[in-house]
């Protein structure tokens, strides 16, 4: 399971619809007290994605929220789009964080070793003629 954190709920929804079409199992989490520390406890989720479109300054206080806990800690914590310019304060606050682009997101989670849970034709591998 991988948790998603974006700021608006239609959209957060679209973006786990999408996740969800690739094969991963997502939670969407579009407040800050969707994603607490007995969330985390219950589902055990494989990453957290943090979305910095909406109010990226959100989206570093729940980062920093959960990198203070011993279970939060020891989790993948991926950002996911903002502006450029805002992104380098994160960076160095955040150094064992990945940032990506959204369409990107699917690469860098099997490069985290994190599998889509249910094959579909979208991530199956091609077969060899």
């Amino acid at each position: 399971m991988i948790f998603l954190l974006h700021w608006h709920e239609k959209e957060c929804k679209r973006m786990c619809d999408e996740l969800t079409r690739l094969g991963w199992q997502t939670m969407p989490c579009t407040t800050s007290e969707s994603l607490s520390l007995a969330q985390l406890r219950t589902h055990q989720p494989q990453a957290i994605i943090i979305s910095l479109r909406r109010l990226p300054s959100h989206g570093k206080q729940v980062a920093l929220a959960v990198q203070s806990t011993r279970l939060g800690s020891a989790l993948p914590l991926v950002f996911v789009d903002g502006e450029p310019a805002k992104l380098s304060p994160l960076q160095s606050r955040f150094p064992n964080a990945l940032f990506t682009d959204w369409v990107l997101l699917p690469s860098v989670l099997n490069t985290l070793g994190i599998s889509p849970q249910t094959p579909t034709p979208a991530n199956l591998p091609e077969r060899s003629a």
